[in-house]
C-alpha cells in the first residue's frame, strides 16, 4: 500500500523544478517525504487504531501526524486554520490535498458506495468544497476499481464521468503546457490520465513526473492507482523509498498492511455518526421557534440542527458541530 508514498517521495524533487522528460534517476539523495506521505499515514493510522471511527477521531489523527511533522509542506490554510485548532473545522478548500491522502480508504472498502462514504468522511474534515470532495472521490474509486481487478476501460469510463476533459488530453500537449496547480480540478484529472496511459508502475511514475505540475501530489495520486492495478512496485524503488521514512511511519504502514490482509472481503470498516446530538438539541426546538416567531427576531440557532447548513460556511463551534458534510 505504498503507491501514494512512493509517488510523493520520488516526485518531491521535481515539485518546484519540473523536469519535462522521463529519463530521470528514480531516487537520489534529495528525495524526501512531504505532507502527502505524512497525511496518508495519518489515515492509515486512523483506520487501524481509531475507536470509534468518527469525525473527532479523523481530526485527531490528522492533527497528530501533522503536528509531528510541522514542516512537511502543508497548504497555508491547512496550517493556519486547521492544524493547531482546538476545535478544527473545514475551510471550504478544493486544494489537491483532499486527494493526496485518501488512498488508504480504498483498500478497506467492500464496495464503491463504501469508498464514497469513507472518502467523504476523511476528506470533508478539511476539504468540504464540492471540488475537493469530488477529487478525492474520483481518486479513491479509481484505486478501489484497480485493486479489485476492474479493466482499465472501466476505470477510464469512471474517470471521464468525473472529469470529461480527460477525453481530450494528449500527453505531448501536457508535456508542453501543463503547469503547477494545487487544485483538485487541475491535478486529479491529470493524475488519472497518467495512470490510464501507462503500462507499468514505473512508467506511470515517469509519465507523471514528466508532465510537471504539483509533481509530488500528482505522483501520489497516479501511483496509488498504479500500484493497485499493477499489483507491484519494483523492489529497488520500494526499498529506496522505505529508507527515507521514519520508524514510526514504517510501523504504521506495517500495521495497515496486516489490517488489509486480514480484512474479510465482505466486510468494511464502520463509521460512527453522532446523531443523538440532533435529537438532544431539538428537544426544545418547538418552544424556541414559537418564542422567536412570536417576538419577531432570531436569537438562537435552532434551525441549524433542523436544517443544517454546509459545514465550513460558518466558523463557530455550533456551526461545525451541526454542519452538514455531504
Amino acid at each position: 500500500m505504498l503507491g501514494a508514498i512512493v509517488g510523493d517521495v520520488i516526485g518531491s524533487v521535481y515539485e518546484f523544478d519540473n523536469y519535462r522528460h522521463q529519463d530521470f534517476p528514480i531516487v537520489n539523495k534529495y528525495n524526501k517525504f512531504t505532507d502527502d506521505t505524512v497525511l496518508t499515514i495519518a489515515i492509515m493510522d486512523w483506520i487501524v487504531n481509531a475507536n470509534p471511527k468518527d469525525i473527532d477521531s479523523v481530526n485527531h489523527y490528522i492533527q497528530k501526524w501533522g503536528r509531528k511533522y510541522p514542516n512537511a509542506g502543508y497548504g497555508n490554510r491547512f496550517r493556519t486554520e486547521y492544524l493547531y485548532e482546538e476545535h478544527p473545522h473545514p475551510y471550504f478548500s478544493y486544494g489537491n490535498g483532499a486527494a493526496m491522502r485518501v488512498s488508504p480508504v480504498s483498500f478497506v472498502a467492500n464496495s464503491i458506495d463504501k469508498v464514497i462514504e469513507l472518502s467523504d468522511f476523511v476528506t470533508s474534515v478539511t476539504h468540504n468544497h464540492p471540488e475537493g470532495i469530488k477529487g478525492a472521490m474520483a481518486i479513491a474509486i479509481a484505486i478501489f476499481m484497480a485493486w479489485h481487478g476492474y479493466p482499465k476501460e472501466d476505470i477510464k469510463e469512471m474517470a471521464i464521468a468525473y472529469y470529461p476533459e480527460i477525453k481530450y488530453f494528449e500527453y505531448d500537449d501536457l508535456l508542453q503546457h501543463y503547469r503547477f496547480n494545487e487544485t483538485c480540478q487541475d491535478t486529479c484529472p491529470q493524475a488519472l490520465y497518467c495512470f490510464l496511459i501507462s503500462n507499468s508502475f514505473e512508467e506511470c511514475l515517469r509519465i507523471s513526473v514528466s508532465i510537471g505540475g504539483d509533481t509530488d501530489t500528482l505522483c501520489a495520486m497516479s501511483c496509488a492507482i498504479a500500484e493497485a492495478f499493477y499489483k507491484e512496485i519494483p523492489v529497488e524503488i520500494r526499498n529506496e523509498v522505505l529508507s527515507k521514512l521514519d520508524k514510526e511511519m514504517l510501523d504504521v504502514i506495517e500495521q495497515f498492511d496486516r489490517y488489509v490482509a486480514n480484512l474479510d472481503e465482505d466486510k468494511s470498516i464502520e463509521l460512527t455518526y453522532d446523531l443523538q446530538k440532533f435529537i438532544d438539541a431539538s428537544d426544545n426546538s418547538i418552544d424556541l421557534a414559537t418564542k422567536e416567531l412570536s417576538e419577531g427576531y432570531k436569537e438562537s440557532h435552532y434551525m441549524w440542527y433542523i436544517f443544517p447548513q454546509l459545514r465550513g460556511l460558518g466558523h463557530s463551534e455550533l456551526s461545525y458541530n451541526y454542519g452538514w458534510t455531504r
